[in-house]
């Protein structure tokens, strides 16, 4: 399981971010607080990650800080994480 990741903003989408760690660009899955706290492309930052796996996907999902992360598998462990940050 991946729990965080370092490296350079590469960029953004609509709902996820780019991050380049060592070469390897993650895709990461953010609520729309989480993306507009992060910094412009080109610099570092650092995200709690959550790894979602089901039979047809894995989905990464970032957070600002370990206690965000830990706040959001509280909130129901056997839900798909995206869907409390398309309620937020």
């Amino acid at each position: 399981m991946i729990g965080k990741l370092k490296g350079l903003i590469d960029s953004y989408g609509e709902d996820y971010v780019i991050l380049d760690v060592g070469g390897v660009g993650y895709q990461v899955h953010c609520s729309s607080r989480t993306l507009q706290a992060l910094p412009s492309p080109g610099d570092a930052a650092v995200l709690s990650i959550e790894t979602y796996v089901r039979e047809d996907q894995i989905k990464l999902f970032g957070f600002r800080s370990d206690t965000e992360r830990d706040g959001q598998e509280s909130e129901g462990d056997d839900e798909d994480p995206a869907s409390h940050r398309r309620r937020a």
